[in-house]
């Protein structure tokens, strides 16, 4: 009872309130305003260039626009560049239209925004009753987002470009063109006058006729468009009519093999008429495709006749594996004329290399003008006190080893090689052997040059050698080194016990405790370097020398010996 009566009086309390204050209000809370959506007014399917794509973003709430510092805008993915969609309607509602025109270069398979941040205000300003707009959106693709809402596809991507057979060139009689449509292609158009073809030109729907006078050339442009418009690659090809002889094969009456340095082949360029060659201002030329350097096959003969023959010397390092020209237009007049006999210039226009009526397809000629890798010789060229018996060694594909010992070039009318050379000189002089090998193609290598030097003071690592006395007797020295830092050799056996150095007495100027007491172990500054490296007959010493009162137990002095030298 107690507690029922408290309530009634706050009850009558706050009516009482109300009473006595009839203006008093209670304030609602204040709204943000949230994106809910983004869809598209736009129906689902393909859009081209140029197309408009309407765009809506819901929010919870009315929403006011301004444009005043700049327009809102939304970055979708249309591929490399994303683009904008720039706003357009709807200020004062809960939803606002942005409206995007594709352009071309634009792909997707599925229309959406870039990112959760994509709606931006640009310098504009979007907000509700209370506060600005939150911009987020949902992330692309999930609930809520363009791309999960609709279902828009952007192909602004034309069809690759038609093919045309045949395909332009010189002709002499009337050509029926048949167009090919590449991708997806539905629709192509053509011209026959050299202007730019499009949608409103001539539709292709049978092979095209194409005809033109002696000298004329017809331009033929054809463009296709695919399903949605999309207009593609214009493709161009020019057809040049002419009276005169037209080239219907190239071959050869060389036999197929392989053909190395020197050899002859000869080849044969046939027309439909008779042809007639001068070569009073130059001799007409066919170049070939052979490797590093393509080489030029020279009229010989055939004039009057259908077929012209062209003669071809291979040259060293030439190479193919199936000889052909370098292209259609490798047939020159170089200054000379090629006529049928009504004086209409030849068409010289050959067939695709590799293609039917070309060399590659009608011969199969290879040219293999590489020699041999050098030889090597064992031993290799350097000083020797001797002869010296020289192996030579071919490398790759060598049949056939030729050299002299004179210096001179070799070749194969040289000295051949079968068995080991014997190289020798008087001493004091020089020989240089040279050596090349060659293939069974007969193409020379690389030539090998060493030079042998013979020399009783050669100095190479393991001889011996005899150099100085002592006391009386001969020294032998081993050479156990010999470089390009000099030559180091070690007496066969023991000559004499030295102190390597005299040790000091303070007055020296080094006064080190170790110099003083034991003698120096520094090579440079050591009195045995002095003694061995010394002709006088009584050594001169930098420091103390090796005496009887510097030298161990006073044994071994040296002091005054000759010097080694």
């Amino acid at each position: 009872m107690h507690i029922i009566r408290i309530k009634r009086s706050l009850a009558l309390i706050m009516a009482l309130i109300i009473m006595l204050n009839p203006l008093l209000v209670f304030a609602a809370p204040k709204t943000t305003p949230t994106v809910t959506g983004v869809s598209a007014t736009t129906v689902n399917s393909t859009y081209k260039t140029g197309d408009i794509i309407n765009i809506t973003v819901a929010f919870s709430e009315v929403v006011t626009v301004s444009v005043a510092g700049g327009t809102p805008r939304i970055q979708l993915q249309t591929g490399v560049p994303s683009r904008y969609a720039n706003y357009s309607s709807g200020t004062g509602g809960t939803t606002l239209t942005f409206n995007y025109t594709v352009q071309a270069g634009d792909a997707t398979s599925d229309l959406d925004y870039v990112a959760t941040n994509s709606l931006q205000l640009n310098g504009g300003t979007i907000a509700g009753v209370d506060n600005p707009a939150n911009l987020t959106l949902s992330s692309p693709g999930a609930v809520g987002s363009l791309g999960y809402n609709k279902a828009i596809i952007l192909d602004t991507i034309g069809p690759t470009v038609a093919t045309a057979s045949p395909p332009g060139g010189t002709y002499k009689t009337e050509q029926s063109v048949t167009l090919t449509l590449a991708g997806d292609a539905v629709n192509t158009y053509y011209t026959l006058d050299g202007t730019e073809p499009d949608n409103a030109k001539t539709a292709y729907t049978v092979p095209i006729a194409i005809s033109g006078t002696h000298g004329q050339t017809i331009v033929l442009k054809a463009v296709s468009y695919d399903a949605v418009g999309n207009k593609g690659t214009i493709m161009t090809q020019n057809y040049a009519f002419s009276l005169g002889p037209v080239v219907t094969a190239v071959s050869s009456t060389t036999a197929n093999s392989t053909y190395g340095t020197g050899s002859i082949i000869e080849l044969t360029v046939t027309f439909d008429e008779v042809a007639n060659v001068t070569i009073a201002g130059g001799t007409p030329t066919l170049l070939l495709e052979t490797g590093t350097i393509d080489r030029s096959a020279v009229y010989v003969s055939g004039t009057g006749t259908n077929t012209l023959t062209f003669n071809y010397t291979i040259q060293g390092g030439d190479v193919s594996s199936d000889l052909d020209y370098t292209g259609t237009n490798a047939l020159a007049l170089n200054g000379g004329t090629i006529k049928n006999n009504l004086t209409y210039d030849a068409i010289l226009t050959l067939p695709t290399p590799g293609a039917a009526g070309s060399i590659g397809t009608n011969k199969a000629i290879v040219v293999d003008a590489v020699g041999p890798v050098a030889p090597t010789a064992s031993p290799a060229g350097g000083v020797y006190d001797s002869a010296q018996n020289v192996s030579l060694i071919p490398a790759g594909d060598a049949v056939s080893t030729y050299y002299t010992l004179d210096g001179t070039e070799p070749d194969n009318n040289s000295a051949s090689y079968a068995t080991p050379i014997t190289v020798n000189g008087p001493l004091g002089t020089s020989l240089t052997l040279k050596a090349v090998s060659y293939d069974a193609l007969g193409n020379k290598g690389i030539v090998m040059t060493e030079l042998f030097t013979f020399d009783n003071l050669a100095m190479f690592e393991g001889k011996y050698i005899k150099f100085g006395k002592y006391l009386g007797q001969d020294i032998y020295w081993l050479v156990a080194k010999a470089d390009s830092n000099g030559i180091l050799v070690v007496s066969d056996r023991i000559l004499s016990f030295k102190a390597f150095d005299a040790y000091g007495d303070g007055t020296d100027g080094r006064t080190d405790s170790d110099r003083t007491n034991n003698g120096s172990n520094f090579w440079e500054k050591s009195n045995i370097k002095e003694w061995l490296n010394s002709t006088e007959s009584t050594v001169t010493y930098s420091h103390i020398p090796p005496d009887a009162s510097h030298v161990a137990y006073g044994e071994n002095a040296y002091n005054t010996e000759a010097g080694f030298l």
